[in-house]
């Protein structure tokens, strides 16, 4: 239990207010508030201190700024290394290119999405759509996670959140199976399970093997179909397309039907896959660990892509001078930012805001892949995006 004293010192801080205590009690009330273990007078102790310091100043920095749009805090997340956050966020999809048969092979066809996106324009689309009032998106069912499996969880939070829309059923999808059982053969994301995976893999698995609902139960991985043509030579990303669940598909059980990897870089099929199906995968770079409240604006464009979340809608703050924002469930737990959650600035031309990715081989894509790659939107969030397809009669 936090106290009213950690709690007003973390509300003071988080808002950039001036407290009238050391920075040292500031860490020893972030120890207490956190349940970390290390004392006074050790090692660790010090180095943490350093770090959280840093974090601190960060904080201070951020919200002293004028008219900013998003103030910053001190979290759970403010005394860990480079290293321990890169072991959090090693994720990426693989690059868009020709292979990977599998099972279940790509569909050959032009996605509903894609169609309509060649008879439509943006301009019938919504200002804005919010699935945070989902069941999977309440505080108590935010995913934290321990190792490098953020995307396992965001995958979890997917299947459940079309779940609910689509087949009106609230249930859990068990993110640790995900994590043991999605094979990973040729390294793609990472070396597979706490290393790193990619969505594309997760909700392949699922289609092809199914998925259990309890954390603790995690099924036995033995005897499931392989997902991946493990005698495949050379390049093996899931490029874009659909993929559909052949008849006796496992995934059939709990409503799947199929997968697509959205267009590359582009925004209008984004916005139209929240709006007619509903929440999505990305990925992106997690530029964000002081994040507190409002609409976070400090993405580069050069972005590392690395990290596996959740888009829940998007929409426009009337507050914040009528910004534009992605609406963002990320899988750190719901003490992290608003609830769990994190809005990022978006803007019309995500398509323009583009860079260089140039370590996507650092734990993230596929064996063998290509040193640099182009990654468009806010943080990268254009880049790899993913939605399973459920047969239910719901509509978001």
């Amino acid at each position: 239990m936090i106290s009213l004293t950690t709690f007003i010192y973390c509300f003071f801080i988080g808002r950039g207010a001036k407290v009238s205590v050391s920075r040292n009690a500031h860490f020893e009330q972030f120890i207490v508030a956190n349940g970390r273990e290390f004392t006074s007078g050790t090692q660790e102790y010090d180095m943490r201190n350093d770090l959280f310091q840093a974090s601190l100043a960060a904080v201070e920095t951020q919200n002293s700024k004028p008219n900013q749009l998003w103030k910053a805090t001190i979290n759970h997340l403010s005394d860990r290394t480079p290293t321990e956050m890169q072991a959090l966020n090693v994720w990426r999809g693989g690059v868009t290119r020709p292979g990977f048969r599998s099972p279940a092979a790509l569909v050959d066809v032009t996605s509903f999405l894609q169609q309509r996106n060649a008879t439509t324009g943006v301009t019938d689309l919504p200002e804005g759509k919010d699935y945070a009032h989902l069941w999977t998106a309440q505080k108590k069912q935010i995913h934290s996670q321990t190792c490098g499996n953020c995307w396992a969880a965001a995958t979890a939070s997917l299947l459940e959140a079309h779940a609910e829309i689509h087949m009106k059923e609230q249930r859990h999808f068990s993110f640790q199976e995900l994590t043991q059982c999605t094979e990973n053969p040729f390294n793609c994301g990472g070396s597979g399970g706490c290393a790193g995976a990619t969505s594309e893999l997760a909700l392949h698995q699922v289609m092809v093997n199914g998925i259990g609902k309890q954390e603790g139960d995690a099924k036995k991985c033995a005897g499931t179909k392989h997902i991946v043509d493990k005698q495949e030579q050379g390049r093996h990303e899931m490029g874009s397309g659909v993929r559909l669940a052949s008849p006796e598909a496992v995934g059939r059980k709990i409503g799947m039907v199929g997968w697509e990897r959205l267009p590359e870089n582009k925004y209008e099929p984004f916005l139209r896959a929240l709006v007619e199906r509903g929440p999505v995968a990305v990925a992106l770079a997690p530029e964000w660990t002081n994040y507190g409240s409002g609409i976070y604006d400090g993405c580069s464009k050069d972005a590392t892509i690395s990290h596996a979340v959740l888009a829940m809608g998007f929409g426009i703050d009337k507050k914040l001078d009528n910004t534009k924002y992605w609406l963002i469930q990320n899988s750190w737990g719901s003490s992290f930012g608003e609830n769990g959650l994190i809005r990022l600035k978006r803007s019309d031309n995500e398509e323009e805001y583009c860079g260089k990715d140039t370590q996507p081989t650092l734990g993230t894509a596929c064996e063998n892949g290509p040193s640099e790659v182009k990654v468009c939107g806010t943080c990268g969030i254009l880049y790899d995006v993913t939605v399973p397809y459920f047969e239910g009669p719901g509509k978001p």
